[in-house]
């Protein structure tokens, strides 16, 4: 996958540097502050996998990457993940997907440790 989007980002090396030129499905973006840093996420997809032979296999309709810039006291990460999915998504569709699965994941240890030590109580 870190190819095909290298190959699409070199062929629109516009669209990395001013992402708001990207076409609107292949393209989103979110900025946020959450548990003390800035966070900012930028979503491109790829609906046309002919060129993915793997992603064809898999019966994938959807390859995405998110970069994601986090700043913190004043110290910077990056970190790109790729996505595959067997729906056919839009950027904002994709980006809102991936921030929702963290959201359940975070509310769900939230509830586990409502109480003291909850987790470290056997089952």
């Amino acid at each position: 996958m870190t190819r095909t989007f290298e190959h699409y980002w070199q062929n629109n090396p516009e669209w990395q540097n001013n992402p708001e030129d990207a076409p609107d499905q292949h393209f989103a973006e979110q900025e946020g502050k959450e548990h003390g840093r800035v966070e900012h996420r930028r979503c491109w997809v790829n609906n046309d996998i002919s060129e993915n032979s793997n992603a064809a296999a898999w019966g994938a309709k959807t390859v995405a990457a998110i970069p994601l810039d986090t700043s913190k006291k004043g110290k910077g990460n990056t970190f790109i993940r790729y996505f595959i999915s067997s729906r056919k998504l839009s950027a904002e569709e994709l980006i809102h997907a991936t921030r929702s699965h963290w959201l359940v994941e975070n509310q769900l240890h939230w509830v586990l440790d409502g109480v003291p030590q909850a987790h470290r109580v056997a089952a």
